[in-house]
């Protein structure tokens, strides 16, 4: 159980270390949170991921997400920045808000596809 923990947890780290490259040339989380910050509506909808997350609506978060989809810069890096907040919670927080670690790499792998890439792994 632990190993498959640990292999997924790298898996998702390799993606968003990944995608970070391909959409920002760096991989960086300032550089997620500066892009995100200079988009109104893109911050506002940080915001309300981030509340939905704290309040445990981890899948709730997540559909808004993506019916919020938007092909930009700032859109790519909450993608991101989202499954990484998700990648780095508790299995216990993940859990008691009705996710997994699997659902973040598959969700990763969703948002990609929708952004043109297909993940070979």
């Amino acid at each position: 159980m632990e190993y498959e923990r640990g292999w997924v947890m790298r898996q998702i780290d390799m993606i968003v270390r990944f995608l970070s490259m391909v959409f920002m040339q760096k991989d960086s989380q300032e550089s997620r949170t500066v892009l995100i910050s200079q988009d109104a509506e893109t911050d506002l909808l940080s915001r309300v991921l981030t509340e939905l997350v704290h309040a445990g609506k981890i899948g709730e978060a997540e559909d808004a997400l993506f019916n919020a989809f938007s092909d930009t810069d700032s859109y790519r890096a909450l993608v991101l920045q989202f499954y990484s907040d998700l990648s780095s919670m508790s299995d216990a927080e993940l859990e008691n808000g009705g996710f997994s670690r699997e659902e973040i790499l598959q969700g990763l792998r969703d948002a990609a596809t929708r952004f043109g890439i297909v993940l070979p792994w």
